[in-house]
């Protein structure tokens, strides 16, 4: 039955390949979770001997001891496991029930169906809640700490010298060592300047690149009628797209060097021997033929936050990052709609935007909600002025 799942999964996410990490995850778990039942449970042979109701109870108490439920019962170590570990035995039980359909072993589908029944119920009851106080009570009690200013512009300068060097040296002579270290301080370039998401960036492909806009301002009318500043940033970057997360299509803005960049990567990608079947923009050399590898922008970013000699480079992280770009927001007071423009721009729907990437500012709250909550209260800061200057004068005499 774990076989029967990890080929449905890959035929699933067949079109893509980076997901074949996940699919191994999800079998492991299941292999866990099987295990811990054998080890109690002899009977149990394979995952198919559990979609009984009398085991309902057992796969309960599993999911228990695996997730780290506490003595208390109240809060799990790892609640993410737990909430996985309920899927994949739902998940498992309809392509198990699909196989008895197959089969016409109706009993035995019923059995399937009752399990199922009550394994929901049981978990929704003794699990569900659990889950959700301790992700609530992790979430408040994690400190969220965003990337300085100062940080960011010592990466940023960083990366633009490194790849400025790598570039005339590349013009120079082809060597694949500065191919190589072109390519990847791009990729970190274009993902910290547009706060995309690692796995999004790192997976671009060549005919996404290709498809880049720009404004026209030769022929375009609505360029006249720009103010001098906008025309300037009209001339300055361009605009593509590409494949986000749960499919969306969300935008990169490149500058003039970022393109000269991409394009001489382009130029020596035959020279560095990658395959002209590779459809990845920042694709790697591969020994094993119809398997296309490319950079991995996480691992790059860390390791390019602390050669740039920044003071937290653990705060340089996409996800940190992306939630800097959403906080700092704030500042400028953005309409609705701007905000709005932003969240899309970051692949985002809006309550994702301002509930989970948009950081309280611990200023805002003591400096401006006090005064509100103080006013409530009934306290008068006129008075509280006037008092203490006349209390100050009194000393004096």
């Amino acid at each position: 039955l774990i076989i029967a799942f990890g080929n449905q999964q890959c035929e699933k996410y067949k079109v893509s390949e980076h997901n074949d990490g996940m699919i191994r995850q999800k079998m492991r778990r299941v292999g866990r979770l099987l295990q811990t039942l054998k080890y109690k449970y002899p009977e149990i042979t394979d995952f198919a001997s559990i979609y009984f109701p009398r085991y309902s109870s057992a796969c309960i108490e599993a999911i228990n001891t695996l997730a780290g439920l506490s003595l208390c019962g109240k809060f799990y170590k790892i609640p993410s496991l737990a909430s996985s570990f309920g899927g994949l035995v739902k998940e498992l039980g309809k392509i198990l029930i699909n196989r008895f359909i197959r089969k016409e072993e109706y009993d035995k589908k019923l059995l399937a169906e009752d399990f199922l029944k009550v394994f929901s119920e049981d978990f929704t009851t003794h699990i569900t809640k659990t889950i959700s106080e301790t992700m609530n009570q992790n979430k408040r009690r994690k400190k969220i700490v965003l990337p300085s200013k100062s940080d960011i512009i010592k990466l940023h300068n960083f990366l633009q010298e490194k790849r400025r060097s790598a570039y005339n040296n590349l013009k120079e002579e082809f060597s694949y060592e500065a191919w190589v270290t072109l390519m990847k301080v791009t990729l970190t370039s274009v993902q910290v300047f547009n706060r995309r998401r690692a796995g999004e960036i790192q997976r671009t492909h060549i005919e996404d690149y290709k498809a880049y806009e720009g404004i026209n301002y030769q022929t375009n009318e609505a360029y006249e009628a720009l103010s001098t500043h906008a025309k300037e940033i009209a001339k300055k970057y361009v605009r593509f797209t590409l494949r986000g997360k749960l499919g969306r299509t969300v935008p990169v803005l490149l500058t003039g060097e970022l393109r000269d960049c991409i394009d001489m990567i382009l130029k020596h990608r035959k020279a560095a021997k990658v395959s002209r079947n590779n459809p990845y923009l920042f694709g790697l050399p591969s020994l094993v033929k119809d398997k296309y590898r490319h950079l991995l922008a996480c691992d790059l970013l860390r390791q390019y936050a602390v050669e740039c000699g920044a003071e937290n480079p653990e705060t340089l992280r996409a996800t940190e990052l992306r939630k800097h770009i959403a906080t700092m927001c704030i500042n400028y007071n953005l309409s609705e709609n701007e905000i709005s423009s932003l969240a899309n721009f970051m692949g985002h729907a809006d309550k994702i935007h301002m509930v989970h990437y948009r950081q309280p500012i611990i200023q805002k709250e003591i400096l401006e909600i006090s005064q509100y909550l103080e006013a409530a209260q009934g306290i008068d800061h006129d008075e509280d002025d006037s008092d203490n200057s006349d209390s100050e004068s009194s000393e004096l005499n």
